[in-house]
């Protein structure tokens, strides 16, 4: 018998200045009885008047390490926006890779390099870190991006609520992010059913 031990995750995006969009994700621990511990995820934001932002993130987990206290995670993550800022061109592209750890009591820390496509193409240290709190199903992070002259950053709030199991979804989550990027700030809202 085959099976796939997931969850999926679909729902709808917004942001301050990008009002429309949707959120969507799937993890996978097993495929069969083969243990892959892989997760996708894609949100897609946009306007009516032509500015938009894509971010897919690509995990694995448990690479070296897959103890009750640590195991491990490598994190490819592309995101492409065109976004209304003034004195700069308005179309950029990041590639980052990161490596982490999880630790115990579900905090994650990590780092990388965050590669930016523009018209003067740069690279950057990247770090991350984030703790999960069980109890209260909470999930709060943050990363950071170190250009020369440019740091940008990400801080983000998740809130997952558990229904029983008579309903259709297991249950929802609710995120709000605030970024800033380029000196371009945002507040993304999501709200996802968990399938």
């Amino acid at each position: 018998m085959c099976y796939v031990t997931n969850s999926f995750w679909a729902g709808y995006s917004a942001a301050t200045k990008l009002p429309y969009g949707f959120y969507t994700g799937y993890n996978a621990g097993y495929i069969g009885g083969t243990k892959v511990s892989l997760a996708a995820s894609m949100q897609y934001n946009f306007s009516t008047n032509g500015f938009y932002q894509v971010n897919v993130a690509l995990a694995k987990g448990k690479i070296f390490y897959e103890k009750t206290n640590l195991t491990d995670y490598i994190v490819y993550n592309y995101q492409k926006r065109r976004i209304n800022i003034t004195k700069a061109n308005n179309k950029f592209e990041n590639h980052r890779l990161m490596y982490g750890l999880q630790l115990k009591n579900n905090f994650k820390v990590g780092g990388g390099i965050d590669y930016l496509r523009k018209e003067d193409n740069a690279s950057a240290v990247y770090l991350s870190a984030s703790k999960g709190f069980t109890k209260t199903n909470i999930n709060t992070g943050i990363s950071v991006s170190l250009f020369g002259g440019q740091t940008n950053y990400k801080i983000d709030l998740s809130k997952s609520i558990y229904f029983n199991s008579r309903f259709f979804a297991k249950g929802l989550s609710l995120g709000v992010i605030y970024e800033d990027f380029m000196r371009y700030r945002d507040v993304y809202f999501n709200i996802a059913l968990l399938l």
